[in-house]
């Protein structure tokens, strides 16, 4: 069985971003089981409006010129905000603030990425790069 990767810290900043979405957008976000592959369904008066995905960066937006996306998630959102008639979200915190993207409302690039320093080969995947200059501020 592959290794989960989320920490402590990670969930913590879930917490605190959802806090921030359920503010700004006057909605709900409810933490979706492992099994879907992405962090949220977003509510709003109790009907499913969107899913989400988090990612928390430890830099700044304007460091790389795309987000990298797992194209599992990215493909699993979609057709679940399909299914809903809805949307899918990339909701990303950098350290120069928190953003999103709407799903559909830019071009991206596919390509194989991932992570190299913790030795699991699954790390490596073909990915979905979202043009960052595509990111709306929220807060």
């Amino acid at each position: 069985m592959r290794p989960r990767y989320e920490r402590p810290q990670d969930l913590e900043n879930e917490k605190t971003v959802r806090k921030i979405l359920m503010q700004k957008w006057a909605v709900e976000m409810h933490k979706m089981p492992m099994a879907y592959h992405l962090d949220w369904m977003v509510t709003k008066d109790s009907k499913a409006v969107a899913f989400a995905e988090l990612k928390c960066r430890d830099n700044s937006i304007l460091q790389y010129p795309t987000l990298m996306l797992s194209m599992h998630k990215w493909m699993h959102g979609r057709q679940m905000a399909e299914e809903i008639d809805g949307s899918f979200l990339v909701i990303v915190r950098w350290i120069d603030g928190l953003y999103y993207h709407r799903q559909g409302t830019a071009a991206v690039t596919y390509g194989v990425g991932g992570r190299k320093d913790r030795g699991d080969s699954q790390d490596m995947e073909p990915v979905v790069h979202i043009p960052t200059d595509s990111f709306k501020l929220l807060a």
